[in-house]
């Protein structure tokens, strides 16, 4: 059960941190 979060938690930031470069990457246009 701690593995599945852990994974989930990494998840999540990996998608956080990629939404957050697409979203700047889009505002320097």
């Amino acid at each position: 059960m701690g593995d599945l979060f852990l994974l989930f938690l990494i998840v999540i930031v990996f998608l956080y941190t990629f939404w957050d470069d697409v979203f700047t990457d889009t505002n320097q246009f």
